[in-house]
Parts: structure tokens; sequence; C-alpha cells
């Protein structure tokens, strides 16, 4: 696929200052931003992941070791994730909200989590591998650690968002549909080409039934409004708007927006 956006850069930062770092953890790669306190966007890039050891040698690499961070939010889009009604919801039992849709095989093998989604009656339960996970915590014990569709849903809730809300990932296309900031619907669709993209957010729209010259779609992620992704979507998708990442950017940062923003909704 295209490239959307030139998205490493990096300022000459200070070790002797303290940072925030997102993080977005990935079957095979993490991609992260760092921040001033303030909101400040100071440095961009990814590292990739094979196995636990590859998460310290990929931190070392990019200088991320060498800093204070002083709050780091990591935040999954790994398998499994379910979603309970707060009713149902016990904390004791989130094994069996995967139960079905997950091999009992590999659960044994992720660390489970859960959150209630702000303004919402509905938990996220959700799993990361447990060598991945201890790994980061080793190096970043107080670490938050969270999942990319609850960042979705809270900053769609934080809205009031009354449509639709897509991710573009470089390889993946993450899709939260709401009413009035109440979530209905997430999943997360494996893309190997701008056709993968375009292809599953039709199938969501069928699927729901959702009106294509309507429905308002909030975009974020790895794509530019003048991209030629951007472009075949806008040939079906009437209504896209773009959201805005962190508060402010750095001079050296891309001049876009959109790609920074899945990491401005993870620290909602």
């Amino acid at each position: 696929m295209e490239k959307q956006i030139g998205i490493d850069f990096k300022e000459t930062l200070n070790p002797k200052l303290s940072y925030h770092l997102t993080a977005i953890l990935s079957y095979d790669n993490c991609e992260y931003a760092i921040s001033s306190s303030k909101g400040n966007l100071l440095s961009v890039g990814s590292f990739p992941i094979s196995d636990s050891g590859s998460v310290e040698e990929g931190l070392r690499k990019v200088g991320l070791l060498d800093l204070k961070i002083s709050k780091f939010y990591l935040s999954s889009n790994l398998a499994p994730v379910n979603f309970i009604k707060s009713k149902d919801f016990k904390s004791t039992k989130l094994k069996a909200y995967f139960k079905d849709i997950y091999p009992s095989d590999k659960l044994l093998a992720c660390s489970l989590n859960a959150a209630k989604l702000k303004g919402q009656r509905m938990y996220v339960a959700h799993g990361i591998p447990k060598y991945i996970l201890a790994r980061f915590e080793k190096l970043f014990p107080k670490l938050k650690l969270s999942h990319l569709s609850e960042a979705m849903c809270n900053y769609a809730n934080k809205k009031k968002h009354n449509g639709t809300l897509v991710f573009v990932g470089k390889d993946y296309l993450a899709i939260s549909c709401h009413k009035k900031g109440q979530s209905y619907f997430y999943n997360k669709f494996d893309c190997f080409g701008e056709s993968d993209f375009y292809y599953y957010l039709s199938l969501v729209f069928e699927v729901l039934e959702l009106n294509e010259a309507k429905e308002t779609i909030l975009v974020a992620g790895a794509i530019k409004p003048n991209s030629r992704l951007a472009k075949l979507l806008g040939s079906k998708f009437k209504k896209l708007k773009w959201v805005t990442g962190f508060y402010r950017y750095a001079t050296k940062a891309p001049n876009n927006g959109a790609y920074y923003a899945p990491h401005f909704m993870i620290k909602l």
C-alpha cells in the first residue's frame, strides 16, 4: 500500500526532562509517540516486535530507554477483545467472556484486563501476551494499559459522536459505531491493500444498514486527507471528517493531525 504519511521524526530531547509516552501495540510492531506534559508532540516512530527480547531492544534502539518517562500509556489492538454490559460484568470471570470467541490454549498465554467505558454501561475486556506485557512492565512498572477500542469508544463518548469512527492502521482497520456517544459496534480487520480498507468499511455499512451519504465518519490514523486511499473512501462515503491529534505540534512534526489522533485518544 502507498505510504500515507511520513511518521518518523524526532526532535532533540533533553534527558533531564520528563516526557509522556504513548504506544500502540500490534502483532509485530509497536508505534509510539513522545510528548511533553503539555501535549507538545516531540517524537514519533515505531519498532518491530518478534519476541519478548525485541521489546527492550526496540525501545533502546529508538532511544526511549534514555529518557525519563513520567507516564506511559500502552494500548493494545490485539485479540482477544469483548464487550460486556455492566450488569453482567464481574472482574473475577474474565476468562468466561472469551470462552466462545478465543482458543482456550491461547487464552492461557494472555494477561486479561478490563475497563469500564466512560459514560457507558459497558466494559471492554481484552488480553495481551503475558511475555510481552511482562517485558514492558519490567522497564515501565507504572504503565497504563488499555485497548484501542477503549480509546476510540471513550473519545466518541466525550464528543457525543453520532456516527462511525475509523482508525486506519498500517495493516488494519478498526471501526467503532456510536449513537449520541453510546457505542454499539466495534471490530478490527486485517488489511493488505487499499481495496481491503474500502471493502471492510463497505461491509460494515452493509451489515449495519448505514447510509454512505449521511453517516458522519471520523477518520484517524495513517492516512492523509489528499491521499489515494482517502479519495477512494471519499468516492463512496460522503461525510468523512479528520480527527485532530495532540493539542499542539512541534514545528518539525508532519502537519497532519490524523495520524496522531489515536495517541491523543489513549491519553483521555
